[in-house]
Protein backbone atom coordinates (compact mmCIF):
# COMPACT_ATOMS: atom_id res chain seq x y z
CA UNK A 1 0.00 0.00 0.00
CA UNK A 2 0.91 3.78 -0.63
CA UNK A 3 1.13 6.17 2.32
CA UNK A 4 -0.01 9.53 1.75
CA UNK A 5 3.40 10.82 0.75
CA UNK A 6 3.91 8.19 -2.10
CA UNK A 7 0.62 9.21 -3.52
CA UNK A 8 1.54 12.42 -3.88
CA UNK A 9 4.69 12.10 -5.75
CA UNK A 10 3.13 9.30 -8.03
CA UNK A 11 0.64 12.25 -8.93
CA UNK A 12 3.26 14.61 -9.40
CA UNK A 13 5.32 12.39 -11.14
CA UNK A 14 2.58 11.34 -13.60
CA UNK A 15 1.28 14.93 -14.16
CA UNK A 16 5.15 16.06 -14.90
CA UNK A 17 5.26 12.95 -17.68
CA UNK A 18 2.17 14.62 -19.45
CA UNK A 19 3.36 17.55 -19.48
CA UNK A 20 4.72 18.75 -23.21
CA UNK A 21 6.76 21.70 -23.65
CA UNK A 22 5.32 24.37 -25.59
CA UNK A 23 6.91 27.11 -27.72
CA UNK A 24 5.85 30.16 -29.49
CA UNK A 25 7.91 30.89 -32.96
CA UNK A 26 7.18 34.18 -34.21
CA UNK A 27 7.60 34.47 -38.08
CA UNK A 28 8.48 38.16 -38.52
CA UNK A 29 7.20 40.91 -40.22
CA UNK A 30 5.19 40.28 -43.02
CA UNK A 31 3.65 42.11 -46.47
CA UNK A 32 3.64 45.27 -45.12
CA UNK A 33 6.97 45.72 -44.40
CA UNK A 34 8.98 44.14 -47.10
CA UNK A 35 12.64 43.80 -45.66
CA UNK A 36 14.60 42.27 -48.67
CA UNK A 37 18.10 42.08 -50.47
CA UNK A 38 18.86 45.14 -52.76
CA UNK A 39 18.13 42.72 -55.74
CA UNK A 40 14.67 41.94 -54.68
CA UNK A 41 15.36 37.90 -54.53
CA UNK A 42 15.07 37.34 -51.32
CA UNK A 43 12.19 38.84 -48.85
CA UNK A 44 12.47 38.69 -45.18
CA UNK A 45 8.91 37.69 -44.35
CA UNK A 46 8.87 34.98 -46.58
CA UNK A 47 11.83 33.39 -45.61
CA UNK A 48 10.52 33.70 -41.64
CA UNK A 49 7.33 32.47 -42.09
CA UNK A 50 8.98 29.12 -44.00
CA UNK A 51 11.32 28.15 -41.10
CA UNK A 52 8.80 28.83 -38.57
CA UNK A 53 7.11 25.69 -40.14
CA UNK A 54 10.17 23.50 -41.03
CA UNK A 55 10.82 24.03 -37.02
CA UNK A 56 7.32 23.50 -36.36
CA UNK A 57 7.80 19.87 -38.12
CA UNK A 58 10.82 18.98 -36.00
CA UNK A 59 9.56 20.15 -32.67
CA UNK A 60 5.89 18.58 -33.10
CA UNK A 61 8.33 15.19 -34.12
CA UNK A 62 9.62 15.07 -30.44
CA UNK A 63 5.93 16.02 -28.74
CA UNK A 64 6.58 19.77 -28.31
CA UNK A 65 3.47 22.05 -28.82
CA UNK A 66 4.17 24.43 -31.29
CA UNK A 67 2.02 27.90 -31.55
CA UNK A 68 2.96 30.07 -34.62
CA UNK A 69 2.68 33.50 -34.48
CA UNK A 70 0.99 34.20 -37.85
CA UNK A 71 0.19 31.41 -40.27
CA UNK A 72 0.10 33.26 -43.98
CA UNK A 73 1.79 36.65 -44.89
CA UNK A 74 -0.18 39.09 -42.55
CA UNK A 75 2.05 41.49 -40.45
CA UNK A 76 0.48 41.09 -36.62
CA UNK A 77 1.39 44.20 -34.44
CA UNK A 78 4.61 43.59 -32.11
CA UNK A 79 2.71 43.40 -29.14
CA UNK A 80 0.04 41.02 -30.64
CA UNK A 81 2.74 38.89 -31.34
CA UNK A 82 3.63 38.59 -27.96
CA UNK A 83 0.07 38.58 -26.68
CA UNK A 84 -0.45 35.43 -28.37
CA UNK A 85 2.58 34.11 -26.87
CA UNK A 86 1.21 34.56 -23.64
CA UNK A 87 -2.56 33.78 -23.62
CA UNK A 88 -0.71 30.16 -25.34
CA UNK A 89 1.17 30.70 -21.88
CA UNK A 90 4.64 29.33 -24.13
CA UNK A 91 7.29 27.85 -22.19
CA UNK A 92 9.88 29.83 -24.53
CA UNK A 93 9.59 32.48 -27.61
CA UNK A 94 11.39 32.60 -30.60
CA UNK A 95 11.57 35.44 -32.82
CA UNK A 96 12.76 34.46 -36.63
CA UNK A 97 14.29 37.06 -38.69
CA UNK A 98 17.28 37.97 -41.07
CA UNK A 99 19.28 40.85 -40.93
CA UNK A 100 20.75 43.93 -42.41
CA UNK A 101 22.97 47.09 -42.69
CA UNK A 102 22.55 50.72 -42.56
CA UNK A 103 21.45 52.39 -46.21
CA UNK A 104 19.72 49.94 -49.41
CA UNK A 105 22.70 48.85 -51.13
CA UNK A 106 24.86 45.81 -50.47
CA UNK A 107 27.19 45.42 -47.56
CA UNK A 108 29.38 42.55 -47.63
CA UNK A 109 31.42 43.20 -44.69
CA UNK A 110 28.60 42.28 -42.00
CA UNK A 111 27.86 38.66 -42.40
CA UNK A 112 26.97 35.67 -40.46
CA UNK A 113 23.89 34.80 -37.13
CA UNK A 114 23.48 36.55 -34.33
CA UNK A 115 20.64 36.12 -31.07
CA UNK A 116 19.14 38.67 -29.17
CA UNK A 117 17.50 38.74 -25.59
CA UNK A 118 16.24 41.52 -23.91
CA UNK A 119 18.73 41.51 -20.97
CA UNK A 120 21.87 39.87 -19.97
CA UNK A 121 21.09 36.96 -17.81
CA UNK A 122 18.33 34.70 -16.83
CA UNK A 123 16.79 31.82 -18.78
CA UNK A 124 16.49 33.86 -22.14
CA UNK A 125 20.23 33.75 -22.46
CA UNK A 126 20.56 30.06 -21.49
CA UNK A 127 18.24 28.91 -24.26
CA UNK A 128 20.02 31.65 -26.51
CA UNK A 129 22.96 29.95 -25.67
CA UNK A 130 21.85 26.78 -26.50
CA UNK A 131 21.15 27.60 -29.82
CA UNK A 132 24.52 29.53 -30.66
CA UNK A 133 25.88 25.99 -29.41
CA UNK A 134 23.90 24.15 -32.06
CA UNK A 135 25.15 26.65 -35.07
CA UNK A 136 28.25 26.24 -34.32
CA UNK A 137 28.13 22.24 -34.13
CA UNK A 138 25.66 22.25 -37.93
CA UNK A 139 29.21 24.99 -39.33
CA UNK A 140 27.03 28.23 -39.09
CA UNK A 141 28.66 31.35 -39.34
CA UNK A 142 28.22 33.72 -36.30
CA UNK A 143 28.71 37.47 -36.29
CA UNK A 144 30.35 39.72 -33.76
CA UNK A 145 30.11 38.84 -30.54
CA UNK A 146 26.90 36.38 -31.09
CA UNK A 147 24.54 37.31 -28.10
CA UNK A 148 23.39 40.65 -28.01
CA UNK A 149 20.53 42.82 -25.48
CA UNK A 150 18.21 45.02 -26.10
CA UNK A 151 14.13 45.98 -25.41
CA UNK A 152 12.33 44.95 -28.93
CA UNK A 153 8.80 44.72 -28.23
CA UNK A 154 8.50 41.29 -28.68
CA UNK A 155 11.38 40.74 -26.21
CA UNK A 156 9.89 42.85 -23.76
CA UNK A 157 6.35 42.37 -23.69
CA UNK A 158 6.61 38.49 -23.72
CA UNK A 159 5.96 36.67 -20.37
CA UNK A 160 8.67 33.79 -20.53
CA UNK A 161 11.86 33.70 -22.07
CA UNK A 162 12.40 34.78 -25.36
CA UNK A 163 15.11 35.45 -28.13
CA UNK A 164 15.31 37.27 -31.68
CA UNK A 165 17.71 34.92 -34.11
CA UNK A 166 19.27 37.19 -37.05
CA UNK A 167 20.26 33.93 -39.17
CA UNK A 168 22.30 36.14 -41.55
CA UNK A 169 22.24 39.67 -43.17
CA UNK A 170 19.93 40.13 -46.02
CA UNK A 171 22.45 43.20 -47.25
CA UNK A 172 25.42 40.61 -47.68
CA UNK A 173 25.51 39.00 -51.39
CA UNK A 174 27.16 35.10 -49.35
CA UNK A 175 24.32 35.23 -46.93
CA UNK A 176 21.42 35.72 -49.61
CA UNK A 177 22.76 33.11 -51.24
CA UNK A 178 22.56 31.04 -48.02
CA UNK A 179 19.46 32.23 -46.91
CA UNK A 180 17.82 31.37 -50.35
CA UNK A 181 18.99 27.93 -50.38
CA UNK A 182 16.78 24.83 -49.08
CA UNK A 183 19.63 23.14 -47.74
CA UNK A 184 21.17 25.86 -45.46
CA UNK A 185 17.22 26.40 -44.42
CA UNK A 186 16.88 22.84 -43.77
CA UNK A 187 19.84 22.86 -41.43
CA UNK A 188 19.45 26.27 -39.45
CA UNK A 189 15.54 24.68 -38.71
CA UNK A 190 17.22 21.59 -37.24
CA UNK A 191 20.00 22.90 -35.35
CA UNK A 192 17.31 25.25 -34.18
CA UNK A 193 15.03 23.33 -33.16
CA UNK A 194 17.62 20.98 -31.43
CA UNK A 195 18.56 24.09 -29.40
CA UNK A 196 14.90 24.29 -28.36
CA UNK A 197 14.53 20.84 -27.61
CA UNK A 198 18.00 20.92 -25.49
CA UNK A 199 16.31 23.63 -23.80
CA UNK A 200 13.49 22.15 -22.57
CA UNK A 201 15.02 18.88 -21.62
CA UNK A 202 13.06 17.40 -24.55
CA UNK A 203 14.42 13.97 -26.29
CA UNK A 204 15.49 14.81 -29.45
CA UNK A 205 13.98 12.04 -32.25
CA UNK A 206 15.64 12.65 -35.87
CA UNK A 207 13.82 12.99 -38.75
CA UNK A 208 13.30 8.92 -40.53
CA UNK A 209 14.75 8.27 -44.00
CA UNK A 210 12.24 6.38 -46.08
CA UNK A 211 14.04 5.02 -48.67
CA UNK A 212 11.32 3.46 -52.17
CA UNK A 213 12.49 0.88 -54.09
CA UNK A 214 11.30 0.71 -57.54
CA UNK A 215 11.94 -2.65 -60.22
CA UNK A 216 11.82 -2.56 -63.85
CA UNK A 217 12.65 -5.61 -65.76
CA UNK A 218 13.87 -6.12 -69.12
CA UNK A 219 15.21 -8.63 -71.02
CA UNK A 220 18.00 -6.18 -73.13
CA UNK A 221 20.87 -5.77 -71.49
CA UNK A 222 21.89 -2.96 -73.26
CA UNK A 223 18.50 -0.97 -72.10
CA UNK A 224 19.37 -2.31 -68.91
CA UNK A 225 22.86 -0.70 -68.60
CA UNK A 226 21.51 2.68 -70.88
CA UNK A 227 19.15 3.03 -67.74
CA UNK A 228 21.31 2.66 -64.76
CA UNK A 229 23.59 5.44 -66.46
CA UNK A 230 20.41 7.70 -66.87
CA UNK A 231 19.10 7.31 -62.95
CA UNK A 232 22.70 7.60 -62.31
CA UNK A 233 22.90 11.12 -63.97
CA UNK A 234 20.00 11.80 -62.19
CA UNK A 235 21.32 11.08 -58.58
CA UNK A 236 19.46 7.99 -58.08
CA UNK A 237 21.36 4.73 -56.95
CA UNK A 238 20.34 2.07 -59.59
CA UNK A 239 21.75 -1.34 -59.64
CA UNK A 240 21.07 -4.75 -61.82
CA UNK A 241 20.67 -7.85 -61.12
CA UNK A 242 19.87 -10.82 -63.45
CA UNK A 243 17.37 -13.84 -62.85
CA UNK A 244 17.62 -16.83 -65.48
CA UNK A 245 13.78 -18.09 -66.68
CA UNK A 246 12.96 -21.13 -68.19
Amino acid sequence: KLNITDKIDTIVNDKKEDVKMKVCLDAGHGTKEMNQSPDGTYIEHEFALDMANRIRVHLERCGVTVKLTREDSSTPALTTRATIANTFNADLFVSLHSNATGGTGWNDTAHGLSVWTYAAGGNRDVAANLLLKEMASAGVETFGSKLYHSAFAVLKYTNMPAYLVEYAFHTCHSDVELLKSDTHRDKLAKATAKAICAYGNVTWIEQQTITYKVQVDTTDETNAEQLITELSAKGYKPYITTEAKA
